[in-house]
């Protein structure tokens, strides 16, 4: 079995928005309905943008097993400030539903946490929404606390929690 992490490339984009536009669907029915999934959301729809996204310099990495992309992941710098530090931000991780449960995203995770150490990042964080128990479990399993930073998101009318983890392997502030 060959199985690798690496960095998006252009051919990627199709598979990519496959896995999001499936994703979305599974997970997110009960907080935006069949509308705004079947009818506003679609693979032609986010191709163009992920396009262009690919085109630049981006932080997309793609999960490949024997030739098939089954998970992604988007890393990029966080926009928040800690005092010294860089932090990653993990703005997407998607496991395409039927291979959830294979350690695919948990592959995933340990490959952001590398990229985040050799960026000097000392820490990881991301959104999820409140009420999205399961993900919120496979952080927590994955080493993610949630933390005290919450949003309301009026498109899907709850909460968004704010997690974090440490990055190990970077001195942070002189320790």
């Amino acid at each position: 079995m060959s199985e690798m992490v690496r960095k998006a490339q252009l051919s990627d984009a199709e598979r990519i928005c496959e896995i999001i536009i499936y994703g979305w669907r599974t997970a997110y029915i009960d907080f935006l309905g069949e509308e705004a999934l079947y009818k506003d959301m679609s693979v032609v729809k986010r191709h163009k943008t992920l396009c262009s996204t690919l085109e630049a310099d981006h932080g997309f990495y793609v999960y490949e097993e024997n030739g098939i992309v089954k998970g992604f992941m988007r890393l990029e710098k966080c926009t928040e400030e800690i005092e010294g530090e860089d932090v990653g931000e993990l703005v997407a991780i998607y496991v395409e539903p039927y291979f959830k449960g294979h350690g695919i995203g948990s592959k995933l995770i340990k490959e952001a946490e590398k990229i985040a150490a050799s960026q000097s990042q000392s820490e990881i964080r991301l959104w999820v929404l409140e009420n999205n128990h399961s993900s919120r479990k496979f952080y927590e399993k994955n080493g993610f606390a949630a933390t005290d930073q919450v949003k309301w998101l009026e498109k899907f009318g709850q909460n968004e929690v704010r997690y974090a983890k440490r990055v190990l392997g970077v001195s942070i502030n002189n320790e």
